[in-house]
């Protein structure tokens, strides 16, 4: 998982690198299938190095506090300064009514925003689905997109 990481801010970096991409979606490499695969590879990496402590907290039942640190990190990269920086209210750089907007807005509603997944797949998942398995949180979504402005509408 430490790998996905790596390979995920690489093509990020290499993506940004060229001037062509500036009002892009990068949908390179790991970028295609996850919104934030540098962050599914970190949150992954702690719950690996809980598990592969597992053998010690059945020595020590005390180890199993350990669980905190894959827990938090979690906790602040859904819900603290991760995703929620990325998205949300910040993703207002891509509403410009254009190309950009709907490339964004595209990739947004077929790629989820941790764990790597085929988007063709992705877009077929209920909101259910979507909140519980891939933590597709409401205020991830921008409140100026236009599918937003159609799921909130009461008409």
């Amino acid at each position: 998982l430490l790998r996905l990481k790596v390979w995920a801010d690489v093509a990020k970096y290499r993506f940004r690198a060229n001037p062509a991409n500036r009002h892009h979606v990068c949908k390179v490499g790991p970028w295609a299938w996850s919104r934030h695969p540098n962050f599914a590879g970190e949150i992954g990496m702690w719950w690996g190095l809980f598990i592969a402590a597992l053998p010690v907290c059945a020595a020590s039942p005390a180890g199993y506090a350990t669980a905190a640190s894959p827990l938090f990190t979690m906790l602040v990269l859904l819900k603290g300064t991760g995703i929620p920086q990325a998205e949300g209210v910040n993703a207002a750089r891509w509403y410009d009514g254009g190309d950009s907007q709907r490339e964004y807005e595209d990739y947004f509603h077929s790629t989820p925003p941790l764990w790597p997944f085929p988007p063709a797949l992705y877009k077929s998942f209920s909101g259910s689905a979507k909140l519980y398995l891939c933590f597709e949180f409401p205020g991830y979504a921008y409140e100026g997109s236009s599918r937003e402005r159609e799921r909130v509408s009461p008409v």
